[in-house]
């Protein structure tokens, strides 16, 4: 069977392993998928953070689902933007990804629970502002993105072409972020 992705669990263990009959996977909180063309990458998004990353030439990207801004390895450090991000980034350099090209969106970051949260319960801002932080370190910049707001979102990465849609729940039609 020709593998087209890979999602890892909290852990940083593959929990799946995605082939030709299974063009989509699935992402849940605090994993990590990997592929290439033709699959699609989606995920389901509230306060939690997703990163998307696609090289147009090998046409490999993948996606991080961070749960939360930064905590501890032991209880699963794929939860945490500052250990996701850098874990996807190293698992699509070895599918053939290059660093240099990578083109880089984020999404999520709601402000979901329905009165204003404030301080550490905020977490949807607190994601964004980790975010931010990470990618200015690194000299990055987004392509593009749909962060904040007060309603969680469905995306789909294409990595046929790195497209991602986006659908804020209770609206259609889906939304195109650019390439």
């Amino acid at each position: 069977m020709t593998e087209l992705g890979r999602i890892y669990d909290v852990r940083g263990r593959i929990r799946h392993r995605g082939g030709p009959g299974e063009p989509e996977l699935h992402v849940l909180p605090g994993e990590v998928a990997v592929a290439r063309a033709p699959a699609v990458v989606g995920t389901l998004l509230g306060s939690c953070v997703a990163v998307t990353v696609y090289d147009p030439v090998t046409r490999v990207g993948g996606l991080c689902h961070a749960m939360l801004p930064g905590g501890t390895a032991a209880d699963g450090p794929l939860r945490y933007l500052d250990r996701a991000l850098p874990f996807l980034l190293e698992a699509v350099a070895d599918r053939g990804g290059s660093p240099g090209r990578l083109v880089f969106k984020a999404f999520g970051g709601a402000a979901v629970l329905g009165e204003e949260p404030t301080g550490a319960w905020d977490v949807g801002r607190r994601n964004v502002e980790r975010l931010h932080e990470l990618l200015g370190a690194w000299g990055v910049s987004l392509a593009g993105c749909d962060l904040g707001g007060r309603t969680g979102r469905r995306l789909r990465l294409h990595l046929d072409d790195g497209l991602v849609f986006v659908r804020a729940f209770g609206r259609t039609p889906l939304r195109q972020e650019a390439p």
